[in-house]
């Protein structure tokens, strides 16, 4: 499908946002190539602003060569592969991975893997998949004159593995090759470091660029408009009776994981930078304050009344990663691949970790015991994001007497902080009734 750009000053390297949907371009894409409609998820716009950025850079034609990079079986693999010379995706590609979106069969091929999701209507004949590390490319110096790489980055590891990952990217581009990349994007916020899903700030982005040799375009646009479907979504999965995946399907531009905002933004990647220029970011201060206020609206917005927070959520596999945001490719044995929060031994409840801003938290934990015991209820703090670094800052010790009690906790909560409910106790788990056990929470 020819598609024609119209609008050739739009600055396609920036950060997700609601009004990039209302443009032209971005509406022809999505028209024309994807066959979609808008959805408003960030998601959706990291595959229509990669290959918006592609075309703009003359890179979609029958004369390039390409490769994805943690491409799993993402939709762009056919749309641009049946579009160009010859294309290769590629991922880890492994029947015991964790990734839903690489997982093979045993004594499945990759090829046949990805070949599942093709579109019957595209000739994808020229299209090789193979199974790489993104810090160990396969492919000859100077053979490709495009790649992208699709909010995979961010998992590779850790600083001196990105490194090595954009130093492989420009050794395999040619001289006017392109590299085209989303990744996690940060709001007010110092780059999360976190193995495996790390969040960015733009500052620590350009040191790792500076590092690797490869330049981006001269602007960087990181500011939103003030509008309805700017603000940050609601972090509804503490909450109880809500799954990740009723969470995880409400469409959403910017993201909140424990009281950080973020989404997703786009880089654009050169091995040459004729004009010796910097990255100019264009951060607005009212984009940071509307993100912040917005963060801290969700706060009253959800926790001015009382709360139920799911009671064992914080010892479930899904609530110790850190991935939700990541739910499609959750499976059953990720233990192996994510960091997890450890859980004390002795307790048998523990919520999720929460953010309540610098409000003072009303923690209230009601439970029925069919015998005496002794009951210990927990109040942890951790920094948001971080897997390690739990605290205990306040404990109430009870005993506890057959029949329906009521515990109070109160705490003033730090606004760079986030907190867990735990309780324990030195009786048999069977003297509780599950049934009759809830934790509520709200602020003042």
């Amino acid at each position: 499908m020819k598609i024609k750009i119209q609008e050739n000053d739009y600055n396609w390297q920036k950060i997700c946002a609601a009004e990039d949907f209302n443009q032209t371009d971005f509406q022809s894409v999505l028209k024309n190539v994807f066959h979609k409609p808008a959805t408003y998820h960030r998601k959706q716009w990291e595959f229509v602003v990669i290959y918006l950025n592609l075309l703009m850079n003359k890179k979609i034609n029958k004369n390039m060569t390409g490769a994805s990079f943690g491409a799993g079986r993402e939709p762009l693999i056919y749309l641009i592969g049946s579009e160009v010379k010859d294309f290769t995706a590629t991922d880890l590609y492994v029947y015991n991975t964790g990734w839903q979106t690489a997982k093979i069969k045993e004594q499945q091929s990759c090829r046949d893997f990805v070949m599942e999701k093709s579109p019957k209507n595209l000739d994808v004949s020229n299209i090789k998949v193979e199974e790489m590390d993104m810090r160990d490319l396969n492919f000859s110096d100077e053979s490709l004159d495009f790649c992208y790489s699709s909010c995979a980055f961010e998992h590779i590891g850790h600083e001196a593995d990105f490194i090595k990952h954009l130093e492989e990217v420009k050794r395999v581009l040619n001289e006017d090759g392109v590299y085209v990349m989303t990744t996690e994007y940060l709001f007010n916020h110092e780059t999360v470091k976190v193995k495996g899903n790390y969040k960015f700030d733009t500052e620590y982005m350009i040191d790792l660029f500076e590092k690797s040799g490869l330049y981006p375009d001269p602007d960087f646009n990181a500011s939103l408009e003030d509008s309805l479907l700017n603000k940050t979504k609601l972090e509804l999965s503490p909450i109880n009776g809500l799954t990740p995946t009723i969470t995880n399907s409400i469409p959403s531009i910017i993201l909140e994981k424990q009281g950080v905002p973020y989404t997703s933004c786009c880089f654009v990647l050169r091995k040459k930078n004729n004009k010796n220029i910097k990255l100019n970011s264009l951060e607005n201060k009212n984009t940071k304050e509307f993100v912040s206020q917005t963060s801290n609206k969700n706060v009253l917005k959800l926790y001015s009344q009382y709360q139920y927070l799911n009671p064992v959520s914080g010892l479930k596999k899904s609530s110790k990663s850190i991935m939700s945001d990541h739910i499609e490719y959750m499976t059953e044995n990720f233990d192996q691949h994510f960091e997890e929060i450890k859980i004390d031994s002795d307790n048998f409840l523990h919520t999720d970790f929460i953010y309540l801003g610098n409000y003072k938290g009303h923690f209230r934990v009601q439970l029925e015991c069919k015998e005496n015991c002794k009951i210990q209820i927990k109040l942890f703090e951790k920094p948001p994001l971080y897997v390690k670094g739990r605290k205990l800052v306040k404990s109430k010790v009870k005993n506890c007497k057959p029949g329906v009690e009521d515990y109070l906790l109160e705490y003033d909560c730090k606004s760079d902080m986030v907190y867990a409910v735990a309780v324990s106790t030195s009786a048999s788990l069977s003297d509780f009734d599950f049934k009759n056990i809830s934790i509520r929470v709200k602020v003042k």
